[in-house]
């Protein structure tokens, strides 16, 4: 369900530490964004998996180790298949996650939802914040997921301004 919650300002909670980061198959998050150091920066530019498949606006499939792993996008929410625009989100996440392309994960709070997805903020590349990204352009709307707050107030800025800005499905 699409639920716009960017009016919801809770405090941002720091993301797991390398050494709390669940045994998930992925590799474990490395601290990043402003002021991280030069050796966390290295860290953050490691290929954490290979996207294999964009199922939806907010879901893919990444290969890593061998192992096929199901992501929820963290933070965001894109209309579901059938729906209005559900297209467009779904074309543009394809844009910024091209199949075999490398990405960096990041884990939150809670490692995975009751689908047994792993919920994740994703790097592309190119270094660009892909749940940022969709939100910006009006691709998804910025969804507060508890406990998983760590970048709920860079996801609902970027959503607040799609809307004000009448992007995308606004």
């Amino acid at each position: 369900m699409i639920g716009h919650l960017a009016g919801e300002r809770e405090s941002p909670r720091e993301a797991r530490r390398l050494s709390d980061a669940p045994a998930t198959g992925l590799p474990r998050p490395s601290a990043s964004g402003p002021g991280t150091s030069a050796a966390s920066a290295s860290a953050a530019r490691e290929v954490a998996g290979v996207v294999v498949r964009v199922v939806d606006g907010d879901t893919v499939e990444l290969r890593r180790s061998g192992s096929l792993v199901r992501v929820r996008l963290l933070g965001v929410d894109a209309p579901e298949v059938g729906s209005c625009f559900a297209g467009d989100s779904t074309a543009r996440l394809r844009e910024l996650l091209p199949t075999g392309s490398a990405v960096r994960v990041e884990y939150d709070t809670e490692p995975k939802d009751r689908y047994g997805r792993h919920l994740l903020y994703v790097w592309n590349a190119r270094g660009v914040f892909v749940n940022e990204a969709l939100a910006r352009g009006g691709h998804a709307v910025g969804e507060l997921h508890p406990p998983n707050r760590a970048r709920h107030p860079q996801i609902a800025a970027a959503a607040d301004a799609a809307r004000r800005a009448g992007a995308g499905l606004w």
